[in-house]
């Protein structure tokens, strides 16, 4: 009896496991990783995504433009998207928007071959700024950061600089090249931005996407001299987030201090700087010791100062008690409310770098 009992149990109990194997088992969401994002080091800056996408135009970059451009676009671009794009609320990426395909589309003339070219091609020239223009060409560059709101791979947002030849052409045979004038640029910018943001409006998925697009102005494409060639700088810029765009003018400059403009519109800063120059000459006695100053201004505020020192130092010694000296001496010229960057040169190379931050000390780095 006690046999049979113990067979049925058995019995019942391979048949319960048995119908539980017949159960289909029901699908279980698999929660997706969080956003991985490289951290800001300093306060107000974007977090980047992470693993980070170069630019599909990073070949295009390094056949075409200059280091001290490209770094300038970048860094006002980003800087310009913060008033759209918060920080606090957007990631950014590098752009992947406009692929070379597209970018190359964008930058050739425009033909019934390519009806989405952004410059049209004026086979009796142009008259504009009281010259007559042959064959202008008016974009030189494109680039591109995009922004994704957090906990989004989607992208949310994005920001283009045209870039615009300031140097046009005037007699192919003789050479003879004319500056257009800020004003003319802007102008011009505005038909080229509305027809980029046309076209981007035009691409799946963006119609409603916030778009910023800005107008630099490239500040000497032709200038191949080698040394302390000053960047360009932004003259206007529109933000949608729908089919109509509006630009308006902006003001911005890089200026040299020893040039007559800087003397007459921050003298003080200028003196500051002709006063720390006599005492760096005086400290290493040196004549050949060169000091350049140049100022970044934005609608008539200053914004930067930067400094470079260069020297034909001899021993570590040298280097390293001028950088300690620049330091000390930092106090008048960091006292105007902008951060202050001296970069002290040996032979070309970057030897010290010291930044002085308002109602900051000095930061000094000495490198071996």
């Amino acid at each position: 009896m006690k046999k049979t009992k113990y067979l049925i149990s058995m019995l019942a109990l391979i048949l319960v496991l048995a119908g539980c194997s017949l159960k289909t088992d029901e699908p279980t969401e698999t929660p997706e990783p969080d956003q991985q994002v490289v951290q800001t080091a300093k306060e107000g800056d974007y977090e980047m995504l992470y693993p980070f996408v170069s630019s599909p135009l990073r070949q295009v970059r390094t056949i075409g433009s200059k280091e001290v451009e490209a770094t300038e676009i970048g860094r006002r671009l980003v800087d310009k998207s913060k008033k759209h794009f918060s920080t606090d609320s957007y990631f950014l990426s590098e752009g992947q928007l406009i692929d070379t395909n597209r970018y190359f589309e964008l930058l050739v003339f425009r033909s019934d071959d390519n009806p989405n070219g952004l410059m049209e091609k004026y086979e009796d020239g142009l008259a504009i700024d009281g010259v007559t223009l042959v064959n202008p060409v008016f974009i030189s560059d494109i680039f591109e950061l995009n922004f994704h709101k957090k906990g989004s791979d989607e992208i949310d947002g994005v920001s283009v600089a045209l870039v615009l030849k300031r140097y046009q052409v005037l007699d192919e045979q003789t050479g003879a090249m004319h500056a257009l004038s800020d004003d003319a640029l802007y102008n011009i910018g505005q038909t080229l931005g509305l027809q980029m943001g046309a076209y981007l409006r035009s691409i799946e998925g963006m119609m409603n996407v916030p778009l910023h697009i800005a107008l630099y102005v490239q500040s000497s494409d032709i200038d191949n001299l080698p040394g302390n060639y000053l960047p360009g700088y932004y003259i206007g810029s529109a933000f949608s987030k729908e089919s109509t765009m509006n630009f308006s003018r902006e003001q911005e400059q890089w200026l040299m201090l020893t040039s007559n403009k800087a003397q007459e519109m921050i003298p003080e800063i200028v003196s500051q700087f002709s006063l720390l120059k006599r005492k760096i000459t005086s400290f290493t006695g040196d004549e050949s010791v060169g000091v350049i100053g140049k100022v970044f201004i934005a609608d008539n505020s200053l914004e930067i100062i930067r400094l470079e020192v260069n020297v034909p130092s001899k021993t570590f010694l040298e280097t390293y008690g001028l950088a300690q000296y620049i330091s000390q001496e930092l106090e008048d010229i960091g006292s105007f409310g902008v951060s202050v960057k001296v970069n002290i040169d040996v032979y070309d190379t970057t030897r010290a770098v010291i930044i002085k931050n308002p109602n900051d000390d000095p930061i000094l780095e000495v490198f071996e």
